[in-house]
């Protein structure tokens, strides 16, 4: 997917419709109709390069046949909290992976895996965005 075809397939969401906030299913939906095209127009390959529920993170993307990033998708509506990167880091001690990616379609988040535990509640993303 183009650049162009990538954001004219995101402007044709209708989350009410097509995501369904608050409803049941909507973090599949997310990762199904938001995530996933956005992965593909970056460039990765969805038949050589994402696994989904890979030792329990939703997406596991490989480059080399060595994980590289998890990508942890939440619902719509939720808002990020450190039990979510709780959560992604135990899959990155896991696959040795040194990034990890959590979005709710609205906000994603990219963090640094080499978190010290000593100060990992004042951990902050990398980068955010909307």
């Amino acid at each position: 997917m183009q650049h162009n075809d990538l954001l004219k397939y995101l402007r044709s969401i209708n989350v009410g419709q097509h995501v369904f906030p608050r409803g049941r299913g909507s973090e599949e939906n997310v990762k199904v109709k938001i995530i996933v095209p956005l992965l593909q127009a970056l460039g990765w390959d969805l038949l050589e390069d994402i696994y989904f529920e890979n030792s329990n993170a939703d997406i596991v993307l490989v480059e080399n046949n060595i994980p590289q990033i998890i990508v942890e998708t939440k619902s719509w509506g939720a808002v990020i909290e450190q039990q979510h990167l709780s959560q992604c880091l135990e899959y990155a001690i896991n696959l040795k992976v040194p990034w990890v990616v959590i979005s709710t379609g609205q906000i994603t988040e990219v963090h640094c895996a080499y978190i010290d535990p000593k100060n990992f509640h004042e951990s902050r993303p990398i980068i955010e965005f909307r």
